[in-house]
């Protein structure tokens, strides 16, 4: 598919392997597209700050083009040197939706600044957070003290799915709960998504929806595969993304399936 102004992909078993490398390969493609004047963002469920430090690791030939953080709470522009952010859990929501997770959660987190307050600090809990922010056990009112653009649960894969059949019966009014991993489920504002922040984004660098590629394996990722004019699947996603999809990768992403797909539907 000729056309293609900017590619957008999120991170774990996406971009990278299910053992969180980045490969030679996709590197090459990103700089691929770079020299063909295609733009290259990412999106993912961690904070845009993170997302630097992990692009810092990754020693990619040219900077991406702009960071979609927190599942579509955060916008950074890196051309523009615009940070953006958006819609907030207020306070009466976030007890709301611990009480209603207290069930099915082992572990309550949220992002705090450069900190990571928790219910729990458990080797999962560690292994998530790859020593980004400073980790304290907090009780769960302490959670919900102060408004935040998404609350984390952790839980066993059995909770997950029992945990997205009561959310899809209960059918919040004002916020949402969805996977972004086998084990772990976030809740933001309903209006928030990596779709909506791609929306913005488009719209303020005069970029067509139809002329964007994005790239997903899971529920987070719905919002933007939906909306874009190439909305592609890893064929290790969840089925619930497969759905979406325009297109469904032939390879995992442990097999370099975003980087094949990008050489021969998108740069050939």
């Amino acid at each position: 598919m000729s056309g293609i102004k900017l590619v957008v992909a999120d991170i774990d078993l996406t971009l990278t392997t299910s053992d969180r490398r980045f490969t030679e390969k996709t590197k090459e493609v990103i700089a691929r597209l770079h020299e063909k004047g295609i733009l290259f963002g990412i999106a993912s469920g961690r904070p845009v700050d993170a997302i630097s430090l992990r692009e810092k690791e990754w020693n990619l030939k040219y900077p991406v083009d702009l960071m979609i953080g927190l599942n579509g709470a955060e916008l950074y522009d890196v051309a523009n040197e615009k940070m953006y952010n958006y819609f907030n859990l207020k306070r009466e929501w976030m007890k709301e939706i611990i009480d209603f997770m207290e069930p099915y959660s082992d572990n309550m987190f949220k992002y705090y600044g450069k900190r990571m307050m928790c219910t729990n600090i458990d080797p999962v809990t560690e292994i998530h957070n790859r020593g980004e922010r400073e980790m304290f056990v907090v009780d769960k009112a302490e959670l919900y003290k102060e408004e935040a653009p998404i609350l984390l649960f952790r839980m066993s894969e059995a909770n997950v799915i029992a945990c997205e059949k009561e959310i899809e019966k209960k059918n919040f009014v004002d916020y949402q709960g969805f996977k972004t991993q086998t084990t772990l489920i976030e809740f933001s504002d309903k209006r928030i998504s990596k779709g909506f922040a791609l929306s913005e984004f488009c719209k303020m660098n005069n970029i067509d929806l139809k002329d964007v590629a994005t790239f997903g394996d899971t529920t987070n990722d719905n919002g933007m595969i939906e909306i874009a004019g190439m909305g592609v699947c890893m064929c290790n996603g969840s089925d619930d993304t497969k759905t979406l999809a325009n297109y469904i990768t032939e390879y995992t992403s442990d097999e370099d399936g975003f980087a094949r797909f990008v050489e021969k539907y998108i740069l050939k």
